[in-house]
């Protein structure tokens, strides 16, 4: 039994490091620079401050930042690919990212991934180096998804 309360915190720790590195604190936005990107969308060019905030602290954390990056697992799956990240370059995911999900419009419901996207386009600050630590890392904590 303490071996595997000992394994169990080991991959705990294991985790915790890989999301800390996923998260890449450097390269994500203030929220002053946050506030004026995701004004610059439609949908929340009128929201008031306090949502601009409040979403700001949802996706600027690790633990939020990672479990929006899940929905890619499935919208890799819907283009046919493995579900864990694996980008060629920043088409081949903004491809996924953009192109895997479909809502006729008669359904028009929430984006699956509206926030992904919103971390994409408007909390990171380098495409590329998000992509390449979302491909060296993603690897192992997206694909213990379950």
């Amino acid at each position: 039994m303490q071996n595997s309360i000992q394994e169990r915190n080991a991959i705990m720790k294991q985790v915790s490091n890989e999301l800390e590195m996923l998260f890449d604190k450097k390269n994500i936005k203030t929220l002053e620079e946050w506030g004026t990107s995701i004004k610059t969308d439609l949908r929340y060019k009128d929201a008031p401050d306090s949502f601009i905030d409040a979403l700001y602290y949802k996706l600027a954390q690790p633990i939020g930042f990672y479990y929006n990056l899940r929905p890619l697992i499935k919208a890799n799956i819907i283009k046919g690919k493995t579900g864990v990240p694996n980008y060629k370059d920043l088409a081949d995911f903004e491809d996924v990212l953009n192109n895997s999900y479909y809502t006729p419009p008669w359904l028009a419901g929430p984006d699956p991934m509206m926030n992904t996207k919103l971390i994409y386009n408007h909390l990171i600050k380098d495409k590329n180096r998000f992509l390449n630590i979302l491909n060296k890392y993603g690897l192992n904590l997206l694909s213990q998804c379950k």
